[in-house]
């Protein structure tokens, strides 16, 4: 299941996938997205680049938000670290203060 969060944002569910498959998913995304090339009126090829969060929950208590959260706060550090990354949450990964 695909949705658009808003802005350039996208999250993905995949039930009953665990974080090894949900990763791999990940990859191919990000290696088909660098493969991509949009033609501009130009003459010129758009390129573009893909960061990804990763996130896994088995719990039966998790919140859609929570998870979505855990997602995000993968997202931002994949764009830290450099971008076109995919990123796997952990709990090291909060923010102070969140």
């Amino acid at each position: 299941i695909i949705g658009r969060l808003g802005g350039e944002e996208f999250a993905a569910l995949l039930p009953q996938t665990g974080l090894p498959a949900a990763r791999e998913a990940g990859e191919r995304l990000n290696a088909a997205s660098a493969q991509t090339a949009l033609p501009l009126g130009n003459g010129h090829m758009l390129h573009f680049t893909v960061s990804i969060g990763v996130c896994v929950f088995a719990a039966q208590n998790v919140t859609p938000e929570g998870l979505l959260k855990a997602a995000d706060q993968a997202l931002y550090a994949a764009k830290r670290e450099g971008r076109n990354r995919v990123v796997s949450y952990s709990p090291e990964l909060e923010m102070p203060g969140e």
